[in-house]
């Protein structure tokens, strides 16, 4: 399952996925224009869906039946949730969101999410700038989100210091479950 970009945006769907071979990949969303564009695009992979669904209702969308012919969530899979999880405001339970979701997933699946990280002043500006314009867009602490920095995600090479803004503003993380 993948989940990317604001809740109240349905997410893009990805002409790559044909790559993916047999593998299982559903897009919910809630835009409906964006849902109806998705589903044209995607009309002859029978590995991909879209279906109509707000993230933040986690029962309902793991109920979908259309994500359930496709994907079997009592095996593991992987939840990739890029650029969602700051969209979510905090009196939403962002973390019980997040919870819901991985205790739904089978052992040995995989999580990935992605987060912006606040900086103080440095983006505060940039949050609010957010704020006005989608309704969303939160920026975390580290602490608050447990994540590391995108650049320091296991490098290859060693990374530079000190890091600028930009390679701080996203944190993101993987993890598998037990």
């Amino acid at each position: 399952m993948r989940f990317r970009g604001p809740r109240t945006v349905a997410c893009r769907p990805d002409p790559s996925v044909g790559a993916l071979g047999t593998l299982g990949v559903c897009n919910p969303g809630v835009v409906p224009i964006v849902l109806a564009h998705g589903r044209a695009l995607l009309a002859e992979n029978r590995n991909t869906t879209v279906i109509t669904a707000d993230f933040r209702h986690s029962q309902k969308v793991l109920a979908h039946p259309d994500l359930r012919a496709l994907i079997d969530l009592d095996q593991p899979v992987g939840l990739i949730l890029f650029g969602v999880v700051h969209h979510i405001n905090d009196d939403e339970d962002p973390a019980g969101i997040i919870r819901r979701y991985r205790d739904a997933l089978a052992a040995g699946s995989y999580l990935f999410l992605t987060h912006f990280v606040a900086h103080g002043e440095q983006t505060t500006e940039l949050e609010k700038m957010l704020l006005a314009d989608l309704g969303t867009g939160r920026f975390r602490t580290l602490a608050e989100i447990g994540l590391v920095y995108n650049p320091l995600w296991r490098p290859q090479e060693p990374v530079p210091e000190p890091l600028t803004l930009t390679e701080k503003l996203v944190a993101g993380g993987l993890a598998r479950k037990a």
